[in-house]
C-alpha cells in the first residue's frame, strides 16, 4: 500500500472524531439541556453536563415554611454546653428549664433573642416569661401538646413569637393553658394548628396587643380556643384561620375590644363562635368575613350547649364587613335572646335587618376601599 494511503485513512479518522465532538457542541447551542464537550489542558476531553432544569413550583404544603416567619434567627437552640443566658433579675441560667425551676412568684424570666426548637413546661405560678425582641419557639412541642405548656396559675407570657407547631392529635398549640388565669401580651403566633388552647374551665384568659395568623386545622383547631370564666381580647389582630374559627370561646363571659378579626383570604369558619352561650360583648372592633370563608355566618352563639346560666349579646361601635356573598351576622340557637346592636357600621350581609346601625350594601357605598383593605380598629364607625 502506498505511503499516502495510511495518511489518508488517518485523516478520515480524525475528521470523524472532530465531527463527533462538534455535534454535541452544535446541539448544545440549539438546546441548552444537551451536554457539551470541552478539551482540558492535558488534551483529554470532558463532557460538560447542563445545569438542572428549574423544578416546577411545589404545591402548598400543610406545614408552612418557618424560615419565612422568623426574621431574626439570632442564636439557634442546639444541643451543647453553651449558656443560653436566661435571666432572672441579675442571675443567669444556662437553660430556660433551669431558670423556670428556680423561679418564684413575682419573678420575670427573661429569654434571650434566640430560636427554641423544643417545647417547655411552665409549672411555677405567678411568674412572667418575657422574650427579648427575637425570642421564637419553632417546631417543638412539650408533652406532645404545645410549644409552651402553662401548667401553673397566674402566668404571663410577654413578647414571644411561635410558629410551626403540629402534633399527632392535630391540635398542637403555641400555648396550652392548663392553669387558672393566663395573660398573653405582645405575642405573635403563626402557622400552627392552634394559637392558644386553654382547657381549664376556671379563671380569666387575657390577650393584649397580640397577633394570631395562619392558624387552625380541620375545624377542630382554631386561632384562639379558650374555656375558663372569662376571655378578654384587646388591641389584637386575629387573621386567616385555616378551616377553624378565628375566636372560639366556651367562657361564661367573652369580651373583645379594639381588635381586628378577619378571614383575609383564608377558608376559615366563623369570626367568633360562642358555642355554650354566655355573655358576648364586642366594642370598637373591625370584624371581616372574607370571600373564601366557608361559613355563611359571622357570629354563632349557643349551637353546642346551654351550659351558662346567662346569655346575652351586645355589639357596640364595631365595623362589620362581609365580602362573602349571602352571609349573615348571626347563627343563633333557638333559645338565645335577641342580640343588641348599637352604633355599628355593617357593610354587606344582612345589615339592613338591624336597626340602630348604619348599613350599606357594599364597600363602595360605605366609602371603604376595596378588599382586602380594612379600616383601623378602636374608633367609632
Amino acid at each position: 500500500m502506498p505511503r499516502s494511503q495510511p495518511f489518508a485513512a488517518l485523516c478520515r479518522i480524525l475528521a470523524v472524531s472532530l465531527v463527533a465532538v462538534a455535534l454535541p457542541l452544535v446541539a448544545s447551542a440549539q438546546n441548552p439541556n444537551l451536554p457539551s464537550v470541552r478539551r482540558l489542558p492535558d488534551g483529554t476531553l470532558e463532557i460538560v453536563k447542563p445545569p438542572p432544569q428549574e423544578a416546577p413550583a411545589p404545591r402548598p404544603r400543610a406545614r408552612p415554611k418557618t424560615e419565612t416567619i422568623t426574621p431574626n434567627e439570632g442564636t439557634r437552640d442546639e444541643p451543647g454546653p453553651a449558656n443560653e443566658g436566661v435571666m432572672i433579675g441579675g442571675r443567669s441560667f444556662r437553660t430556660v428549664e433551669t431558670a423556670l425551676a428556680a423561679a418564684k412568684a413575682g419573678d420575670v424570666v427573661v429569654l434571650p433573642p434566640m430560636i427554641y426548637r423544643r417545647g417547655i413546661v411552665v409549672s411555677r405560678g405567678g411568674i412572667t416569661l418575657k422574650g427579648s425582641g427575637g425570642t421564637h419557639f419553632v417546631g417543638g412541642a412539650a408533652q406532645g401538646k404545645a410549644a409552651i405548656v402553662v401548667a401553673a396559675n397566674d402566668v404571663t407570657l410577654d413578647s414571644i413569637a411561635c410558629a410551626d407547631i403540629y402534633v399527632p392529635d392535630k391540635n398542637g398549640a403555641c400555648v396550652r393553658g392548663e392553669g387558672v388565669n393566663l395573660t398573653l401580651r405582645n405575642v405573635e403566633f403563626r402557622d400552627s394548628e392552634t394559637g392558644i388552647l386553654h382547657v381549664n374551665r376556671a379563671g380569666t384568659v387575657r390577650i393584649i396587643d397580640s397577633v394570631f395568623t395562619g392558624l387552625g386545622r380541620d375545624a377542630y383547631a382554631h386561632s384562639i380556643y379558650t374555656s375558663g370564666d372569662r376571655l378578654h381580647i384587646s388591641g389584637t389582630r386575629v387573621a386567616g384561620a385555616r378551616v377553624g374559627h378565628e375566636v372560639k370561646s366556651r367562657a361564661a363571659e367573652t369580651v373583645i375590644e379594639d381588635s381586628v378579626i378577619t378571614s383575609d383570604l383564608a377558608e376559615d369558619s366563623r369570626a367568633v363562635d360562642v358555642p355554650d352561650g354566655g355573655l358576648l360583648i364586642m366594642r370598637r372592633n373591625v370584624v371581616h368575613k372574607g370571600p373564601r370563608s366557608q361559613n355563611f355566618d359571622m357570629i354563632s352563639v349557643g349551637k353546642e350547649s346551654r351550659r351558662h346560666a346567662t346569655t346575652r349579646i351586645m355589639l357596640e361601635d364595631n365595623v362589620f364587613i362581609f365580602d362573602r356573598p349571602s352571609s349573615l351576622m348571626f347563627n343563633l340557637a333557638p333559645w338565645v335572646p335577641a342580640p343588641e346592636l348599637r352604633g355599628n357600621l355593617i357593610v354587606g350581609g344582612d345589615g339592613a335587618r338591624w336597626p340602630g346601625n348604619r348599613a350599606f350594601g357594599d364597600r363602595t357605598s360605605a366609602g371603604l376601599r376595596p378588599f382586602p383593605e380594612l379600616p383601623e380598629a378602636g374608633r367609632r364607625p
